[in-house]
């Protein structure tokens, strides 16, 4: 289930994402008969979504509450550059778009066989496919720095350096501070996810068999409870930046 950002407050809809997918704009679930109506459009994956937090965290729900249209969340866990460049292209055809907001995934995602897929192309390969998949027009950054290899956030830097907010220019040991890695290790158990995994990736599930460290990482300045995905503060810097984007054209 997805939301939906109405200046704001949010409303709840079940089949708007596949609706544009598939290209039906005569899908009857659409919110409030939305086809043709203007609108401003957030695409992501599943930063934009915010998982592990609440809509109403997210960076899109926190941005809609600067416009007076509706502002739609169509982000989608998984979801690579590509497949927010086919939300993006079936939107249009569906609404009457005012603005659009992307929060760029993962260079090496792709769709294959009707399926999100995960490629471990070399980085050349990944960011030409990038390139074709950009959205023009777009106001758009990047995941957030601990997201990235360091070539990436090269290119990112280089390349992007307009679309660059505060959380793209930290170092990946600043970020993890917060997070011990002797006491990590330390109540560490059976498949526990290594200290390594845990800083590279962000991977957090296992941590939660430990109510100590679980409550080490809600004290941890820039993820939510999952441990990697982004918490209300970090998503207000996100659409802040995004905002400052739309005011500036």
């Amino acid at each position: 289930m997805s939301k939906a950002g109405i200046g704001g407050m949010t409303i709840l809809y079940r089949t708007l994402i596949t609706s544009i997918i598939v290209g039906d704009s005569e899908d009857q679930n659409i919110p409030y008969s939305w086809g043709g109506s203007p609108v401003n459009i957030c695409l992501g994956d599943s930063f934009t979504v915010n998982l592990g937090g609440p809509v109403e965290h997210s960076w899109c729900s926190i941005l809609s509450r600067n416009f007076d249209i509706p502002t739609l969340n169509l982000g989608m866990d998984g979801a690579g550059n590509d497949a927010i460049k086919l939300v993006y292209n079936r939107a249009c055809e569906i609404f009457d778009v005012q603005n659009t907001f992307v929060m760029y995934s993962y260079f090496h995602r792709r769709i294959k066989n009707n399926t999100f897929n995960a490629e471990e192309l070399n980085l050349d390969s990944n960011i030409d496919y990038f390139n074709s998949n950009i959205i023009t027009g777009a106001h758009y950054t990047f995941l957030p720095v601990w997201n990235w290899t360091n070539d990436e956030l090269e290119y990112i830097h280089s390349n992007h350096k307009n679309n660059v907010y505060d959380l793209l220019c930290l170092d990946l040991e600043m970020v993890y501070q917060k997070i011990d890695k002797t006491f990590y290790n330390s109540v560490s158990g059976e498949d526990w996810v290594s200290w390594e995994d845990y800083v590279t990736t962000g991977k957090a599930n296992e941590v939660m068999q430990s109510d100590e460290l679980y409550n080490q990482i809600l004290s941890y300045p820039y993820v939510n409870r999952d441990g990697h995905h982004c918490n209300q503060i970090t998503n207000q810097f996100i659409a802040d930046f995004l905002w400052s984007q739309y005011n500036a054209t």
